[in-house]
């Protein structure tokens, strides 16, 4: 018996899922089935005859492309056999099998954001320009630099005279630091992100027998969120798509919202252009939201200069309208929304249930003292990962260096943490290692760091011989790793022993570089709780893709959303009105907008006035609103003073 497609899909979504060869644009407004409609797709493609194996889903991230795949297979169980992943995890996958043709060795260590941060930091002091001059770029501002000349496509010297004309004058000591952050990697056999974005694409670019192997492996693709693709990863999914091939891309212009990622909106906008055969199917009714919450959505949508056409609609009759707060101060707005999540839960509403966001991290801090007065449990997207954490790096690193022999950076960590071996030593040890292999260990030492030295040499050729999985190699490594750690974190030791009991669980059954790319590739981004019985705190792009009943957007300012840094130019203005959407379209039932009249500055001593948010322009006749904002003058200066418990 074959799948029910009109039973199961809406007219759209019907199009879109048996629409099988030839390239399509898919636009999926926010709620609209857009992964439903994906997988059914699936199922329509095998049932027709295409070989699951040779059906290629590349999403954002692994678990959307895990869930995409294990639903498919509820409909047809042969998807469990196509191949789905992040572009990073695809590229990781093609240049591990043929990096070889580039000279590149297919052992290479994947750096993580955190190493990569760190490995630059250490190039720039090394090379003493900050020392030389104290306002030299920092480590972050150089990544940036680097990250956006990459993904964007563009120069050096054009990023910085955008976004960080103060440094023009940098420009070529940054390039310098760049060619050394370049040479280091290939030295030491090492790619971060964007290097497996980079090598992939001129693997598939200049190498005609891999490009076609790959259009022979993968004969329909399939790409989700397009619109947060960067001009990279339109290119590889060009390349394996080949003019006018049987490729799919779905997304939804409206929510592009990462350009500071690098992330080009342009590729979704021009992809019928790029692809003159293409045609557009679009995914208009709302499964998530109430009419009036899809009424604001549609307003700011309408307010969109560039945009494909479309109307967000339910079929679900009712709704209250979003309701639009206005305070004297942050304070009495974090006030104002804790008591209402807190009468939310009274009436039965579930703290999961209910979510604060707000445009950039600070702006949570009053909301969290006022959750933390009233005793109520929250969590908040965000703050140290379990992968950055310095005991976790320091044991993946023992398993990256005993992977990769030629990763000086993780054996420089693994080396440090033993008694009497500081950077030169360790340098030399790690130049007769690469010169004998871990044989040469001992050759340039001798002294107290000798047994140490030998117990390290040990442990590293039985995780490199071992045929175990991760976890039984992982169980060496803390054997050797466990006496240091309880010296070093005399404080929390017991608890540093759980993350490393945790970080065994994740490599049970998984060969060491397989761990270990899935660590880099798809690492664990919340820490702690799961959320179970907490209000949720997140910023809008950390929730993005997520859902739920009631939803606060606060701080809804001029100069906080849009944010200032955004305000003098027209294509980041267009990103930030994108956000708002974003953010009005997480709401299932109930939207409330806030925002304080004015802000205290304790270094004037006065309170200054702020702006309402120039969004709130486009959906004034939609929003029930309170009494009209306090002007300056009519502000008792006395209220505005901050109480030390305050400060």
């Amino acid at each position: 018996m074959g799948i029910d497609f009109s039973g199961e899909l809406n007219a759209s979504q019907l199009e879109a899922a048996t629409a099988l060869d030839g390239p399509y644009l898919v636009i999926a407004g926010a709620g609209s089935g857009k992964t439903r409609t994906l997988i059914y797709r699936v199922g329509a493609l095998i049932e027709a005859g295409v070989p699951p194996g040779s059906i290629l889903l590349l999403t954002f991230t692994r678990k959307a492309a895990e869930q995409m795949i294990t639903r498919a297979a509820d409909i047809t169980p042969a998807s469990r056999d196509i191949i789905g992943g992040t572009f990073h995890s695809f590229c990781c996958w093609i240049l591990r099998r043929y990096s070889g043709k580039l000279g590149i060795r297919a052992d290479f260590t994947i750096l993580d954001a955190a190493d990569s941060a760190a490995l630059m930091s250490f190039i720039r002091t090394s090379s003493g320009m900050s020392r030389d001059d104290p306002h030299f770029p920092k480590t972050k501002v150089i990544l940036d630099v680097l990250s956006k000349v990459i993904n964007r496509d563009e120069v050096t010297a054009d990023v910085l005279v955008r976004e960080y004309p103060q440094y023009a004058g940098y420009e070529p000591g940054m390039r310098s630091l760049i060619e050394q952050y370049r040479r280091y990697k290939l030295d030491n056999n090492l790619m971060d992100y964007d290097d497996l974005l980079i090598w992939a694409e001129k693997l598939l670019a200049e190498g005609d027998a891999v490009r076609q192997t790959m259009r022979k492996r993968f004969t329909h693709i399939m790409v989700d969120e397009y619109q947060d693709t960067n001009p990279i990863q339109a290119r590889i999914a060009g390349h394996l798509a080949g003019i006018n091939g049987n490729i799919m891309v779905v997304g939804d212009d409206c929510q592009s919202i990462y350009g500071f990622r690098g992330a080009d909106w342009r590729n979704i906008m021009e992809f019928p252009k790029a692809n003159d055969r293409s045609r557009i199917i679009k995914l208009e009714r709302n499964y998530r939201s109430t009419q009036p919450i899809l009424d604001l959505s549609n307003r700011l949508i309408d307010a969109m200069e560039e945009k494909f056409e479309k109307k967000l609609y339910t079929e679900e009759k009712g709704g209250e309208k979003p309701m639009l707060f206005e305070f004297d101060d942050a304070f009495a707005e974090a006030s104002h929304v804790a008591d209402s999540i807190s009468r939310m839960i009274a009436d039965g509403r579930a703290p999961e249930d209910i979510a604060v966001l707000y445009r950039t991290n600070w702006a949570s801090n009053h909301l969290e003292q006022a959750l933390n007065e009233r005793g109520m449990k929250y969590v908040k997207y965000g703050g140290v990962k379990f992968l950055e954490k310095a005991h976790i790096k320091d044991v993946i690193a023992h398993l990256s260096a005993a992977r990769n022999i030629r990763d000086g950076w993780s054996w420089t960590r693994a080396l440090r943490v033993l008694p009497g071996i500081g950077p030169a030593k360790a340098g030399a040890i790690i130049a007769d290692i690469r010169k004998s292999g871990l044989s040469g260990m001992l050759a340039s030492t001798r002294g107290k760091s000798d047994s140490h030295l030998m117990q390290l040499r040990e442990i590293m050729e039985k995780v490199r011989d071992s045929e175990h999985d991760a976890a039984d190699a992982l169980k060496l490594v803390f054997a050797h790793y466990g006496p240091y750690m309880e010296t070093a974190y005399p404080e929390d030791f017991v608890d540093r022993s759980m993350d490393l009991e945790t970080l065994s669980e994740m490599g049970a059954g998984k060969e060491v570089g397989e761990f270990l790319d899935s660590l880099s590739l798809d690492p664990p981004n919340r820490e702690g709780d799961d959320g179970a019985g907490s209000i949720v705190l997140s910023t809008i792009h950390q929730a993005k893709g997520l859902e739920w009943d009631a939803v606060f957007i606060i701080h809804l300012n001029d100069g906080q959303l849009p944010h200032s840094r955004s305000m003098e130019d027209p294509q980041d203005m267009a990103e930030e009105l994108r956000l708002f959407y974003v953010a009005a379209t997480r709401a299932k039932s109930r939207l409330t907008l806030t925002r304080p009249n004015a802000r205290f500055i304790p270094a004037r001593g006065q309170a200054i006035e702020l702006a309402p948010s120039r969004f709130l322009d486009h959906i004034s006749d939609l929003i029930d609103g309170t009494e009209e904002p306090k002007k300056p003058a009519d502000i008792d200066a006395a209220s505005m003073f901050i109480p030390a418990n305050r400060l």
